[in-house]
């Protein structure tokens, strides 16, 4: 995520200067909603998931004029079940839907309102049932909550962008300490407005390492997180530039452990995102 203390980071962060956050509820822009057949997984009980943080400062303030091309690539080989999108904006949610919009019979969006990296989205073969916001109890970005069908029946995710460590490269260890206590809180509220009996995911990123708080809290509610579970340690954010390099596994997709087994997880590296993508194999239990 490109947020760093410069001396343009108001303009760079300000979505709309005024503009009060989005609350829980709201409506997403619904670009590509139930046009056709899914084209679903032919292993009915196992599910892909994706979570992608794109880069908004890659996608022009004009939808018209595109995106990076070889991050909307990277976007278009995951083919996944399900694909969870974070920092996009109405020029990635035009390229994306005109990308692989016809894979998928769902796609949701919510453009950002007071932050440019706090937009969302979410795209489902199978379709979405339902498709709200809540909002950082730390005033930060939102989180996405969907309810996806599937092969097997409907499962619930969460599309969280959590709190980023706001600091220069010397200073970011140190910061991204500080800030912990923040995203857990962020998850706290996440957990807790989980629809209960429906089998979830929450992912995207989380702008932690694994060895951070949060994840104690998600084990207290039985969710695993999958790379650390698969022993794959490589990273998914960089710093470009910095020496000795800044780099970190900070995006994740748990798991609830009584709803899911554990097939396979990976990072994906491609485009010119500051992030990869990381990518899960699930089976229902």
């Amino acid at each position: 995520m490109l947020l760093r203390t410069t001396p343009l980071f108001a303009a760079l962060v300000c979505a709309c200067a005024g503009d009060s956050a989005r609350e829980e509820g709201d409506v997403a822009t619904d670009s590509h909603v139930e046009h056709g057949a899914a084209v679903v997984n032919t292993e009915p009980r196992e599910i892909t998931i994706a979570s992608f943080n794109v880069l908004y400062a890659l996608a022009d303030d004009d939808p018209d004029k595109g995106v990076d091309p070889e991050t909307l690539a990277r976007i278009e080989a995951l083919d996944v079940d399900v694909l969870l999108l974070q920092e996009t904006n109405a020029a990635w949610e035009k390229a994306i839907i005109a990308a692989v919009g016809d894979r998928y019979r769902a796609c949701k969006f919510h453009q950002p309102k007071r932050y440019l990296p706090e937009g969302l989205g979410a795209c489902s073969k199978a379709g979405i049932r339902e498709d709200l916001l809540i909002p950082s109890p730390v005033a930060w970005f939102p989180a996405q909550r969907l309810v996806a069908e599937t092969p097997s029946g409907p499962i619930q995710l969460v599309n969280v962008h959590l709190r980023p460590a706001v600091a220069n490269a010397d200073d970011w260890m140190r910061i991204h300490v500080e800030t912990r206590a923040d995203r857990k809180k962020e998850v706290a509220a996440y957990v807790s407005e989980l629809a209960p009996d429906t089998p979830t995911i929450i992912a995207g990123d989380f702008n932690e390492r694994p060895e951070g708080d949060l994840f104690g809290l998600l084990r207290e509610h039985r969710f695993d997180s999958a790379l650390p579970a698969a022993h794959v340690d490589k990273v998914t954010w960089r710093w470009a530039g910095t020496t000795p390099p800044l780099e970190h596994q900070l995006d994740h997709i748990a798991f609830e452990t009584d709803a899911f087994e554990l097939v396979s997880a990976d990072v994906r590296p491609g485009g010119h995102s500051d992030h990869d993508a990381v990518v899960v194999t699930l089976r229902r239990k």
